[in-house]
């Protein structure tokens, strides 16, 4: 069966989703055998687009005055998936289990664009592992995300081991599937 899904009989949604990613610098490191939407909220995050309170508060859409993670500073794109305590304890739980330098975590400066981050990182994987790396990154994020929405919209909350546990299962189910299926 065919994976498009055709809207007004000229566009699709697969052909807008590769178009937009082309336009990704890192857009090869998106190509790493993630789900779509996965994909596409990492391209969201780097545009520093996510609906997070800074976001919502230039729209004057109610938000939390703070992070829900952390009870810090305002919720930003770079804040949330990276420069939180809440986020930087996840990170380095998912780094140590997977096997990855945790002093790629620490910067000198925190930076101020996850982008920014990952361009200065990548280049320090090994090309053999890199594929492996923005996988992880992917899903990090993307559970992070799903984290912040658990806590502001169903009031449930989990630790930084419950969240890197989640990530670790999405992984280990993601690498089952592309074993099994190529």
């Amino acid at each position: 069966m065919d994976d498009k899904w055709i809207l007004h009989d000229q566009i699709s949604i697969q052909n807008t989703i590769q178009g937009r990613l082309q336009h990704f610098q890192l857009q090869s490191d998106l190509e790493s055998g993630q789900e779509n939407k996965c994909k596409v909220f990492m391209w969201i995050l780097s545009k520093e687009k996510i609906l997070t309170a800074d976001n919502l508060q230039k729209r004057r859409w109610p938000c939390h005055e703070h992070c829900v993670l952390c009870n810090g500073p305002l919720e930003t794109s770079v804040h949330l998936s990276f420069n939180c305590a809440f986020a930087k304890a996840v990170w380095n739980q998912v780094f140590i289990w997977e096997g990855i330098n945790t002093d790629l975590l620490q910067m000198q400066d925190e930076p101020n664009h996850f982008r920014t981050w990952w361009e200065q990182v990548v280049p320090q994987i090994s090309k053999d592992q890199r594929r492996k790396f923005n996988g992880i990154v992917i899903y990090t994020c993307w559970n992070l995300w799903k984290e912040r929405n658990r806590r502001i919209f169903n009031n449930v909350f989990q630790s930084p081991s419950e969240v890197a546990a989640r990530i670790k299962e999405d992984i280990d189910q993601r690498r089952r599937a592309l074993r099994t299926f190529g």
